[in-house]
């Protein structure tokens, strides 16, 4: 393993939350609520009811969080996965030493995913402006003069924890079994069930997080780097 992420995986892995940013939101059309997608391919003249602003503060919808699992899983976990079954894995962590290889291994699952979300909420972000000032340029200028960057970091670091915790996650499942497939659909069950019960506690997410890095180290040291 030479701690290399799947550049198309990842790819996909940004469209896919990149898409979901379009399947949420709400707009109204003869008391029919439509998502932006639907508005964009449908009735484009809606937009010049909103501005640049509603749309980001309506961002982060169900399909954004449904889709976490596998968005997180895509860059990196495939390749864990071969690597652990295997066994090419050893080669590196003897060059290197078992730590500093656990360290890598989880900063790379970590920061693909960190990378991945902040390209396509960047990119959202963008497009969100571009449609905001091509159809209601008035109120979206007046919108940019009175906006405070604080607004966007309560909301991004927000769904940034989350989905620190769901990548914890799923490279704790990846660890734990070896198999792409079943780490994504137990962790997307998981994910399920909380988005369901609207399970949405600050503290138990830091938590979970911290669990899940650590013992993920723990049992990859275990399991797969033991005499």
């Amino acid at each position: 393993m030479n701690f290399q992420i799947d550049k198309k995986a990842m790819l996909l892995s940004v469209l896919l939350m990149y898409g979901s940013f379009f399947a949420t939101g709400t707009y109204l059309l003869e008391h029919e609520t439509m998502n932006l997608f639907q508005v964009i391919m449908t009735c484009p003249y809606l937009l010049k009811n909103y501005t640049a602003l509603h749309y980001i503060d309506h961002q982060y919808g169900i399909w954004f969080y449904l889709l976490l699992p596998v968005a997180c899983g895509l860059p990196f976990i495939g390749i864990l996965c071969d690597e652990l079954n295997t066994n090419y894995y050893r080669l590196i962590s003897a060059r290197i030493g078992n730590i500093k290889f656990i360290v890598c291994t989880l900063l790379v699952q970590f920061i693909s995913t960190i990378s991945s979300f902040f390209v396509a909420t960047v990119f959202f972000k963008l497009t969100a402006l571009i449609i905001g000032i091509l159809k209601n340029k008035e109120g979206t200028f007046d919108e940019i003069q009175q906006m405070n960057l604080s607004y966007f970091l309560v909301e991004d670091g927000r769904c940034l924890l989350y989905l620190v915790m769901i990548s914890g996650l799923i490279i704790f499942m990846a660890i734990l079994t070896a198999d792409f497939y079943f780490s994504v659909i137990v962790v997307f069950l998981i994910n399920f069930l909380i988005q369901d019960h609207e399970i949405s506690i600050l503290a138990l997410e830091i938590v979970t997080a911290c669990f899940a890095y650590i013992g993920s180290a723990y049992i990859f040291r275990r399991r797969w780097l033991a005499c």
